[in-house]
């Protein structure tokens, strides 16, 4: 594997959501699916605070740590882990 393609999904309505899908890419252009979850919440360790992105711009930032700061194991015995952005970061450079 390469890098990772975060694949952000916004659903509105009464179950206000970010559906996110992280998508592993190869050589020659193989994919797979390496994992998919919703985030409903502002924090993942407290349920009390749900997402509402139309009224509150800071709510995206959830995006930040959920998503972009997210690291995966990486393939190869020759780095620790996956960035899930920016293909030309190192992987040392980003540790879980």
């Amino acid at each position: 594997m390469r890098f990772i393609l975060a694949a952000v999904d916004i659903q509105g309505g009464r179950d206000r959501r970010f559906v996110v899908q992280m998508i592993g890419y190869g050589e020659h252009l193989e994919s797979w699916i390496i994992d998919r979850f919703n985030i409903r919440h502002l924090d993942a360790d407290d349920d009390s605070i749900r997402l509402d992105m139309s009224t509150h711009v800071e709510h995206w930032d959830v995006l930040i740590h959920q998503v972009i700061d997210r690291t995966y194991p990486w393939p190869t015995a020759a780095a620790d882990t996956c960035p899930s952005t920016s293909p030309s970061a190192t992987p040392a450079a980003k540790t879980a």
